[in-house]
C-alpha cells in the first residue's frame, strides 16, 4: 500500500508498505521523500501497484520506485516534469485513480496544470503542461513504450484483459467537456511510434477507439468484464459555475 504526506517536515516521508497478509505484521517500509525539483506544493502521494512482479510505486509529481518484494530499490525514474513558461514553473500531477498496472505495462495519465507555489489549486492558468490530458505508458525500466492525447482528465484507468480502457472528464484546465468518453487500447499490440495519433492509420491497432459519453464519467464510474470486451460508464451531472453539464446515465459499450 502507498500513503500520502501533507509535509515531510511535519509528518515524515510518505512511504510504502508491505503487510503480512497471514500475519497482519509489517514485513517492510520503503520511504519516499518529497522532491521540491518536481513537486508543485510539499504534499506527496503514493500510488502502488505490481508490475513484472515487482513493486511499482508511483508519486503525485512524476517520479516512479521500482522496488523488488522485499522493498529494495531495483530502479527509478521520473514519468513528467515541471517545465518553464515566462517566470513561472508549469507542474503537473497524478494520483492513484490516474494510474494502471498490468503484468508488462506501468499507465499513468497525469491530470491538471499547476503553478508552482500558488496557493490555489484551482487557480486558472496561461498555459496546460505538455503532459496534462494525456495517458502514458512505460516498463519498468522507463521506456516511454507510447503517449496518447486525451484532452480531457482520465478519471477512470482500467486494465482488463489484453485491453486499456479509460473513462474521462472534462479538460480541469478549460473546462471543455467535448472529451468526456471511454477511450480504449489494445495492450498486447506494440505501439509503432512513441507519439500515437488516432489519425494515423499505424496506430490503430493500439488504438481502438472512443466513444463520447453526455457528461463526466467520474471517480471509479467505470467498469468491464474480465476479458474486457463489455464495459459500463456511469456519467454524473456536474456543474461550471451555473450551468450544468450531462446526466445520471449508464453506458453499456462492447468491444467487437
Amino acid at each position: 500500500m502507498g500513503n500520502y504526506s501533507y509535509d515531510d517536515d511535519v509528518y515524515g516521508p510518505a512511504s510504502v508498505q508491505a503487510f503480512d497478509t497471514r500475519t497482519g505484521k509489517k514485513a517492510w517500509q520503503f520511504n519516499i521523500n518529497n522532491d521540491p525539483g518536481l513537486a508543485y506544493s510539499k504534499s506527496t502521494n503514493v500510488a502502488v501497484g505490481v508490475v513484472e512482479n515487482k513493486v511499482v510505486a508511483i508519486t503525485n509529481f512524476g517520479k516512479v520506485y521500482i522496488l523488488d518484494d522485499n522493498g529494495h530499490k531495483t530502479n527509478e525514474f521520473i514519468a513528467f516534469r515541471p517545465v518553464k513558461h515566462q517566470d513561472a514553473t508549469i507542474c503537473t500531477t497524478v494520483s492513484r485513480s490516474g494510474v494502471g498496472f498490468n503484468k508488462d505495462n506501468i499507465i499513468i495519465a497525469p491530470s491538471k496544470t499547476e503553478v508552482k507555489g500558488a496557493s490555489n489549486y484551482k487557480a486558472k492558468t496561461s498555459v496546460e503542461h505538455p503532459d496534462v490530458g494525456s495517458v502514458m505508458v512505460f516498463d519498468t525500466d522507463g521506456n516511454l513504450k507510447w503517449k496518447f492525447r486525451l484532452g480531457g482528465q482520465a478519471m477512470n484507468v482500467l486494465v482488463k484483459g489484453k485491453y486499456l480502457l479509460l473513462g474521462t472528464s472534462y479538460n480541469p484546465d478549460t473546462m471543455d467537456y467535448n472529451y468526456c468518453g471511454v477511450y480504449a487500447f489494445n495492450l498486447a499490440q506494440e505501439a509503432k511510434e512513441t507519439e500515437l495519433n488516432a489519425t494515423e492509420k499505424n496506430v490503430l491497432d493500439s488504438y481502438i477507439g472512443y466513444y463520447h459519453t453526455d457528461g463526466a464519467i467520474i471517480y471509479d464510474c467505470l467498469s468491464a468484464s474480465e476479458d474486457g470486451r463489455v464495459i459500463c460508464a456511469n456519467t454524473w451531472p456536474t456543474r461550471v459555475g451555473t450551468e450544468k453539464h450531462g446526466e445520471h446515465s449508464l453506458y453499456m459499450l462492447r468491444i467487437k
